[in-house]
């Protein structure tokens, strides 16, 4: 890679710019991120139900 092409890909995207990352567009990726979400036994990516604080 030329130092040209690392400079210009270290850039900050502006604000709600399409990526070309392909990690959220992969079928097994998404679908381990959608159990991690919505397994209720970890704190992983979403919260348990036994962290939440009731008011």
């Amino acid at each position: 890679m030329e130092i040209y092409e690392l400079i210009e890909k270290s850039k900050k995207p502006l604000l709600f710019e399409k990526g070309s990352s392909q990690m959220w567009i992969d079928e097994y990726i998404s679908q381990q991120m959608l159990e991690a979400h919505l397994d209720p036994n970890t704190d992983a990516a979403s919260r348990n139900p036994a962290s939440h604080i009731c008011v």
